[in-house]
This record gives C-alpha cells, structure tokens and sequence, in this order.
C-alpha cells in the first residue's frame, strides 16, 4: 500500500499546474496507472516465490497467482483513493490504520473485506478437489 501512495502524493503540485494548463486528467490517472501495474504484476510474483514453496498448498501456481494479484490491486485501488484525497503523511497513517485495523478486527465493510475474501480465495482454490471442504465456511 505504502509503494501505491507514492503513485500520485509526490507529483500533487505537478497535476494541479498541468491541469489548469488543459491536461486532460482522465489521461494523467490512466497514463500513472498503467505504469504502476508493473509494480502490481510483481508484487505477487515476490510474495508466491516464498509462500507457495514454505506452503505447499494443493493448488497450482497460477490459481495461487491469480487470488493474490487480486488483494494487491484492491489494496492499490484503496491505496490509489487516499493518496488522491489525502496529503502524502495523512494517507501513508490513514491507510496503515485502516489496514490494521480490518486485519486486527475483521470489520465487514462492504468495498473492503479483502482479508476474508483472500482467505476464501486460498481456501476455495485449496479444495476443489476435495468438494466436500467448499461448504466448511
């Protein structure tokens, strides 16, 4: 989260005097967006090439892949909102807190459950060759 803040709180002054020159700023959110999917491509990758091995887990690499790259792209997605909004030390302690806070209580916010939902992920990848565990939950 801390690395997606850094997207948009550095260039604020930056878009604000482009913007007022006539940059079109639908382009701007795209162009900074679309450079960081690099970092969140590989952020998984780096997570998975620990976990998957100390793991061992039933699924494949891929299915694991593919539930993890989704908690990092609703965490940037958040991430994205708070810098935005935000000067660069608020969002960086607003979204530590929150952060925290949803792993430590487990609130059930309805945009921002991704703790459960990645456990769910782990475990529905995880058992479906054993069908009997889907109903476990």
């Amino acid at each position: 989260m801390i690395a997606a803040l850094r997207t948009f709180s550095p260039d604020r002054l930056q878009y604000w005097r482009e913007s007022a020159a006539g940059m079109n700023r639908l382009a701007y959110f795209i162009a900074k967006d679309s450079v960081d999917h690099f970092d969140t491509v590989i952020k998984p990758l780096v997570y998975l090439s620990m976990f998957y091995y100390f793991n061992n887990p039933r699924s494949s690499f891929a299915e694991n892949y593919i539930v993890t790259l989704a908690l990092v792209y609703c965490v940037v997605g958040i991430a994205y909102i708070f810098a935005i909004i935000l000067d660069p030390g608020s969002a960086q302690l607003v979204g530590y807190d929150i952060i925290y806070c949803i792993f430590l209580f487990n609130f059930k916010v309805i945009w921002y459950m991704f703790p459960s939902m990645l456990n769910k992920g782990f475990l529905f990848i995880n058992s479906v060759l054993y069908f009997s565990l889907l109903f476990l939950h």
